[in-house]
């Protein structure tokens, strides 16, 4: 009789080792499920951004617009803006009565703003020395050497955002925003990129050698202020 308790002891032993194993197998089964559907989760949650900046980037796809100069320098300016811009660029009769020809372009961004880049002739003149003051407001850059957008203060009245050449005037160029000098003189007041090329800024799509759009009507339209950072020539 004493051999079979202890034979019994052992079973009893061994279902207690067993029914352990099984919980423990199930717990291990279960942590690796739990574990897998994490995963999955949040691999969707890092594609979930990624999507939505494709579509993003899709929208806002860039395309160059070039333009190329019909006057004896040949030269192309260029500059990158959004696909769905409006885009004028053609040539017209330049009304000198010799059949010569010039460029005419424009790109209207979505918000109503257009930068004009067209051939440009016979202007320029004289300046006399003044004392007249003048404060930097606003100044971008380009891919062009030397020029820059510029916006002024001259003698109390502001100034529109205009580009200018600046390769003649190096204390100009190293001007701060909100620095003060005087005599005007010194302002390039029509800039040309590579020869007859001009550039301006405008609300309509009549070209002027003047731009007539301040830098503060420009602030909520940072893809036009990109295009003018764009601007390139060859």
């Amino acid at each position: 009789m004493a051999k079979l308790k202890d034979t019994q002891a052992g079973f009893g032993a061994i279902g207690i080792i067993a029914i352990v194993l099984i919980v423990g197998l199930i717990g291990v089964s279960g942590w690796l499920v739990m574990d897998r559907q994490k995963s999955k989760d949040s691999d969707k949650k890092t594609e979930t951004p990624a999507v939505v900046a494709d579509k993003s980037a899709a929208a806002k796809s860039l395309v160059t617009t070039s333009v190329k100069s019909s006057g004896p320098e040949k030269a192309t300016v260029s500059v990158k803006h959004p696909s769905s811009w409006e885009v004028s660029n053609k040539t017209e009769d330049a009304g000198y009565g010799d059949g010569s020809m010039k460029s005419v372009a424009y790109i209207k961004s979505g918000k109503g703003n257009y930068l004009h880049i067209t051939d440009v002739s016979g202007v320029g003149g004289s300046c006399d020395p003044d004392t007249d003051s003048y404060k930097l407001i606003k100044r971008l850059g380009t891919n062009v050497t030397n020029h820059y957008f510029s916006e002024y203060e001259i003698a109390g009245r502001k100034e529109y955002l205009g580009l200018a050449d600046l390769s003649k005037s190096p204390e100009i160029k190293n001007m701060k925003e909100g620095e003060t000098r005087t005599n005007t003189c010194d302002l390039a007041n029509y800039s040309f990129i590579k020869g007859s090329l001009y550039a301006s800024i405008a609300k309509s799509s009549k070209s002027s050698l003047a731009s007539d759009v301040p830098y503060s009507e420009l602030k909520d339209d940072p893809d036009f202020i990109a295009m003018l950072q764009s601007l390139s020539a060859e």
